[in-house]
């Protein structure tokens, strides 16, 4: 005897708003409209539980469409979800760091459909991300790490320096801050340099 699976139409509603949610939110956030891409997604939301990574796209797709403080906003509301999930200012970063970066640039003349973004203002975002990430994580190396090459991308070879050092206090070992120390131009290396 075979078993019937009942319909859930309120289910099939749900998954019809998050699909229209997915499908215009580019739309929305394209044209400016913050509160309206917000309001289809708290439709869209209704029984659904929001993961980590759907915080992290979100807040990058928010930084994309020039919409920084509202990224920022969703890295804190993955905080406020799970206190655990602080790396969103991590993954949020780096993502940023490599929108901003001059091979992402030579992706853009390829795909030339892809809206524009301020790639300087991105870098001032990642760099904001790596620092609060720092802040709520201050016992994480690759933290400073991410840090320190945000710093070094932007000519900020003193502060690259100093926080590439306290990737190597927290982790003496860290080879990949040892080699993001020796790599920062214009340096003299010192004593306390790694042999």
């Amino acid at each position: 005897m075979s078993q019937i699976v009942p319909y859930d139409l309120a289910f099939e509603q749900r998954l019809w708003h998050y699909v229209r949610f997915l499908a215009r939110l580019d739309q929305y956030l394209g044209a400016g409209q913050y509160d309206k891409a917000m309001a289809e997604r708290q439709r869209a939301s209704r029984g659904i539980v929001h993961e980590y990574g759907d915080y992290v796209a979100m807040a990058k797709r928010l930084a994309l469409h020039g919409m920084h403080e509202e990224a920022l906003r969703e890295c804190e509301s993955a905080i406020q979800t799970n206190p655990a999930w602080t790396w969103a200012y991590y993954e949020l970063g780096e993502a940023l760091a490599r929108e901003s970066s001059p091979q992402s640039r030579e992706n853009a003349r390829r795909h030339p459909d892809r809206w524009k973004v301020d790639r300087a203002a991105l870098r001032e975002l990642a760099l904001q991300c790596h620092r609060r990430f720092t802040e709520l994580e201050p016992r994480v190396p690759a933290g400073y790490l991410a840090l320190g090459k945000a710093l070094a991308a932007g000519g900020d070879v003193a502060g690259a320096e100093q926080t590439f050092r306290k990737a190597l206090d927290l982790d003496p070992e860290n080879r990949f801050a040892q080699e993001a120390l020796a790599a920062l131009p214009g340096r003299q290396p010192s004593s306390e340099d790694a042999p």
